[in-house]
């Protein structure tokens, strides 16, 4: 009975759990999409903002204050979006399967994007007053607790009104989701090691620079 005891434990050491396992395996793919996801989410929020220019004014880009902290809640919000689906996405597929799994994952992100963050749109509209001046450092509190009721609004109303640059977002977060995860599958050497990182911030980089810096007017287009 000791021996058989004994080997037990000696087989639960040798045997990791296969959650354990998958979650050293997808690690990687976790922050690459986490990454990629949250600067998805910031983009497409900025772009939404620009459409919602009234006629006769002209789209224009915030200041960098306002813009940082508009965007950094969405960013937020999207990598805990990306980088949960990334953990959920599962062991590997065939390149059928995996085109399909991240095409839904795609659309999943256009459909819930804009709703997280416009649930982030209340508190990053205190800091931007706190920043401009037009509310003190004192006031903030007492601001930020009656915001708080106005998330769930602001949640609907932006999902309504930010769905099509959401799924525009989906759409890049599935293809780019797609050639992240097939680098590490498909490559190898430091291509596979260090390929998804470098792609995952190139991509990032990208598209938040398109946001902040592309031509105002054709930006609000896409929203």
């Amino acid at each position: 009975m000791q021996d058989q005891d004994g080997s037990l434990r000696t087989y639960r050491r040798l045997v990791a759990p296969p959650q354990e396992s998958w979650l050293s395996r997808c690690r990687y793919l976790v922050i690459c999409l986490a990454l990629y996801g949250g600067s998805l989410g910031a983009s497409a929020l900025l772009v939404n903002l620009l459409s919602r220019t009234k006629y006769p004014n002209i789209p224009e880009h915030m200041a960098v204050a306002p813009t940082a902290l508009m965007s950094g809640g969405a960013f937020v919000a999207c990598a805990i979006l990306g980088g949960a689906m990334a953990y959920w996405s599962g062991e590997r597929d065939s390149a059928l399967h995996s085109v399909i799994k991240w095409l839904l994952f795609g659309f999943g992100f256009g459909i819930v994007s804009p709703l997280i963050t416009g649930a982030t749109l209340p508190i990053s509209l205190v800091l931007v007053n706190l920043e401009s001046g037009v509310i003190s450092l004192g006031e903030t509190p007492a601001q930020i607790s009656g915001e708080l009721f106005r998330i769930p609004s602001f949640s609907f109303s932006h999902g309504v009104f930010g769905l099509f640059t959401g799924m525009l977002a989906g759409a890049l977060f599935g293809v780019g989701a797609l050639f992240i995860s097939s680098l590490r599958e498909l490559a190898d050497g430091p291509v596979a090691k260090y390929g998804p990182y470098a792609l995952a911030i190139l991509l990032s980089i990208i598209f938040y620079a398109i946001a902040t810096l592309g031509p105002a007017p054709t930006l609000a287009r896409f929203g």
